[in-house]
């Protein structure tokens, strides 16, 4: 009868590896435990092990995965890190570049981070990234290209960067609204066709920053943004800042029809910082930069309206979205024009295989609308152009995704020696995001 008892036992261990899960264990185990208490043969010893044994087995089934009553641990290291990547390819073609031979080349964009729980309302997030470590618009790197140190070529290694180091807070007292501090993300709604004429999407500020999040449940959503960054530190001396303001509202019209409407505030304080001349040396007097006085300082402040506006339908194949947007520099040199405006159409939406998207937009920019130094590097000015940009985006699979665009623009004022021939630049990106 010893035999049975050890037979017993290790079929119940069998049946425990095959189908910890299953509910029809715990009956087994009941019986087992009953035919051990009635078995006569078996020593007092052996029936304690036996049922020392058969409570393990209830607690180790109890905490099986399958088990529907007891939810998977929460606090595993892998469960609170939340990675981020994506690799881009590009090969692009300039022409008609003031003064130089038309160009070919390849280049590439790596960007890797991730965001680790600390607690339930608060993450600390990073990002590195290819591309100059002194130039916060640019992660491309060029293939064979030289690099800011003066290496590059002859498969030199690239230069990575740490773009973003915060923290991010969700507070539970607060719902709806988030805090960033640290190195992060513009949080800014953006012109759905094309973005970037204010802010480059590759800038990432330091400071501080806030957004506040409500819907009334009934297609009215409001987001309202505010930030402090920091441009230049200076020792004993005024600092270079800025101050950025947005609210923004979507309204659902109709099941199919939605309006968003965003208003926003670039506030740049002492950019010249004392004769700092850190923004200037990077940014000013070329005729695609902000102009400079005769002392060799910005010739306008910085005080930026953008107000952006689009209309989305989505009652036909594919979703139609037309878009506009307006920039007022309030504080441009009176001699200087001041503004600028874009309007653009997208038709599509790419979000898997097969899937695909066009679009084209049309902006016009002073040379003193914006602070040259985080607006767009897409074209080959940042100010002072007129230019057209249009694209198709097409689906390969899941997270991969091609896109073919060009850019053409024209000097507005013909500076520094730009000719008015039209300066063309056509590329063609291979995009994964894993």
């Amino acid at each position: 009868m010893f035999a049975r008892g050890v037979v017993v036992v290790l079929v119940t261990l069998v049946a425990f590896t095959a189908q910890a899960a299953d509910s029809g264990l715990s009956a087994a185990l009941d019986e087992l435990a009953v035919a051990a208490d009635e078995e006569k043969n078996l020593s007092p010893e052996f029936k304690e092990a036996l049922n020392g044994l058969i409570g393990a087995l209830r607690e180790t089934q109890a905490a099986a995965p399958g088990n529907p009553s007891v939810s998977a641990p929460s606090d595993s290291f892998f469960e609170k890190l939340h990675p981020f990547a994506d690799f881009r390819l590009r090969y692009e073609h300039r022409r008609n570049r003031p003064g130089r031979d038309d160009r070919n080349r390849s280049r590439i964009r790596f960007r890797i981070g991730a965001e680790y729980d600390l607690h339930p309302e608060l993450r600390a997030g990073f990002r590195l990234r290819t591309g100059d470590p002194n130039d916060p618009n640019s992660p491309h790197r060029t293939l064979g290209g030289r690099h800011s140190d003066g290496g590059g070529g002859m498969f030199d290694s690239f230069e990575i960067a740490l773009v973003r180091a915060y923290l991010k807070y969700k507070p539970s007292w607060f719902e709806g609204s988030t805090i960033w501090a640290g190195k992060f993300d513009h949080p800014f709604v953006k012109n759905p066709v094309y973005g970037e004429l204010v802010w480059d999407d590759d800038v990432n500020p330091e400071g501080v920053a806030g957004v506040y999040k409500w819907s009334d449940g009934n297609g009215l959503d409001l987001r309202f943004a505010a930030g402090e960054y920091f441009l230049v530190e200076s020792g004993g001396a005024d600092e270079a800042s800025m101050t950025v303001l947005q609210g923004a509202a979507g309204l659902g019209i109709t099941d199919d029809l939605k309006a968003q409407v965003a208003v926003g505030w670039y506030r740049y304080a002492n950019l010249n910082a004392d004769g700092s001349l850190v923004s200037i040396a990077d940014n000013g007097g070329c005729p695609g930069c902000n102009a400079l006085d005769a002392s060799g300082e910005y010739a306008s402040g910085f005080r930026v309206l953008n107000p952006i506006a689009s209309l989305t339908y989505s009652g036909l194949a594919v979703p139609i979205t037309l878009s506009g947007e307006f920039i007022l520099n309030t504080s441009a040199d009176s001699s200087r024009d001041d503004d600028g405006y874009a309007v653009g159409v997208a038709a599509g939406k790419v979000s898997g295989p097969g899937d695909w998207k066009v679009w084209y937009q049309f902006q016009n920019i002073s040379r003193e609308a914006l602070f040259s130094g985080f607006a767009q590097d897409d074209f080959l000015m940042a100010t002072n152009y007129s230019g057209h940009v249009a694209a198709v985006d097409y689906g390969l699979a899941k997270g991969i995704s091609l896109r073919a665009w060009g850019l053409v623009s024209r000097p507005i004022d013909r500076l520094g020696g730009r000719f008015d021939d039209d300066e063309v630049q056509v590329r063609v990106d291979l995009n994964a995001k894993f």
